[in-house]
């Protein structure tokens, strides 16, 4: 009976009131994947560095790390649909700005901008997930999500490297501003309002203290080791592969970027593939049992890319990506969303996105300037080193937060009124 209600209560997730989040988890990845392929590149011919690509991509990191924790605590206090709204609108028309830019600071300007509305966006919807999932089937919820997304990142690049060929770089950023309208049109109309009604004490009239974060726990060694592992997985993805990965190719393999948009699919394809069954995974054994295998395949696809000289070993090293991607980013999200306290989710989560921000605008920043002084090699092996710390702290001091962990703790307050998380079974009208 019990698997019976986990089962049914997972179906909910892909109702008719919850399809439309999705699809637009799907749009806005067509977008993004078109502007992850199309940055480092332009901005490389405006520039002719590499610091200044890192420069550029470090500063639309830094204003996604400022515009996270705001977001999540407005989102406590005005909800998290007009925060998707604003971000989707803000992105699209930088996006569109871009396509006319002349010059390195025209780019490096607009980017920063769209940096906030990424973040916001970004962070309010990983509140909506966190609003619509409970322990029994986060894991699954957080990998539906990313499954929409990654959809939208495939066809991404593939499609974004096509025009390019034909229509130059600057056709990928009519295609992300494009992808991000239809979202905020999308958001406005067909998603409805997530947040859960604040808490308040018995006999107290003002429920102010529900949007106040108890900033003591961010001292805590579950989250140290939280933050420190989500910063080493934003280094790979922000810094090395969507920064460098492209710049090495073409540099050092001297593929075309319709090559490297391949191969960023196909990485994606991969990460397709794994991330549903690995949200299966985390939901039925835990999160770290996913993220410690995860983060040592990080390492290994970083040291693949080190050694790579030709297409084939670079080929295998974005497939071995793929499954780690699948496996960590997932589960850091699941593990983060397990730890924010239901009544500030919003503030919690958007503390976290502070260290998924961070992390590529440390690695682009240094990246840049470890590349051009030392060159490629040392900046992935300096990586490398930052992740093997991660995977031993996470083994030797990381809590599991799995359901069972949920249902333990639940356990003697087994009648007691359903958490928020639970809303999926009555999900709030709009």
């Amino acid at each position: 009976m019990k698997d019976e209600t986990k089962t049914s209560s997972f179906l909910n997730l892909v109702g008719i009131k919850t399809l439309p989040i999705f699809l637009t988890f799907f749009v806005w990845g067509i977008g993004s994947g078109a502007q992850t392929l199309a940055r480092p590149l332009f901005a490389y011919s405006l520039g002719g560095s590499v610091f200044l690509v890192g420069l550029l991509l470090s500063f639309n990191a830094l204003s996604s790390g400022v515009a996270g924790p705001v977001t999540g605590f407005v989102t406590d206090r005005w909800g998290r649909k007009p925060l998707l709204i604003a971000g989707s609108f803000i992105r699209s028309a930088v996006a569109a700005l871009e396509f006319f830019c002349t010059s390195y600071e025209q780019f490096f300007v607009l980017e920063f901008i769209g940096g906030i509305g990424v973040s916001m966006w970004m962070t309010s919807s990983n509140i909506l997930i966190a609003d619509l999932s409970d322990p029994s089937n986060r894991g699954r919820a957080v990998a539906l999500r990313g499954t929409s997304m990654r959809l939208g990142t495939i066809l991404g690049p593939l499609s974004g490297g096509l025009l390019a060929a034909v229509f130059g770089l600057r056709a990928m950023f009519l295609v992300n501003s494009i992808s991000k309208a239809i979202v905020c049109v999308a958001t406005l109309f067909l998603i409805a309002e997530s947040r859960p009604e604040p808490k308040t004490t018995e006999g107290s009239k003002d429920n102010s203290k529900t949007t106040k974060l108890d900033l003591s726990f961010f001292a805590s060694r579950a989250f140290l080791v939280l933050a420190f592992t989500t910063f080493g997985v934003s280094m790979m993805g922000g810094g090395v592969f969507h920064i460098l990965f492209p710049l090495y190719s073409q540099k050092e393999i001297l593929l075309s970027i319709a090559d490297v948009g391949f191969l960023i699919s196909a990485s994606g394809v991969v990460t397709l593939l794994v991330s549903f069954p690995n949200g299966m995974f985390v939901d039925r054994f835990g999160r770290k049992k996913s993220l410690v295998p995860g983060l040592l395949l990080l390492v290994v696809s970083v040291l693949m890319l080190n050694s790579s000289d030709s297409y084939g070993d670079i080929f295998l090293m974005a497939m071995v990506y793929g499954v780690a991607a699948a496996m960590c980013m997932g589960a850091t999200q699941t593990y983060a969303m397990d730890l924010a306290p239901e009544d500030r989710r919003g503030a919690f989560l958007g503390i976290w996105s502070l260290f998924t921000h961070t992390g590529g605008m440390f690695a682009a920043l240094m990246s840049g300037i470890v590349v051009d002084s030392m060159g490629f090699s040392a900046a992935f092996l300096g990586v490398g080193g930052w992740l093997a710390v991660a995977t031993v702290l996470l083994i030797l001091f990381g809590p599991e937060t799995g359901p069972r962990q949920a249902n333990r703790s639940t356990q003697p307050a087994a009648t007691s009124t359903p958490s928020p998380g639970e809303s999926l079974e009555n999900p709030k009208p709009g």
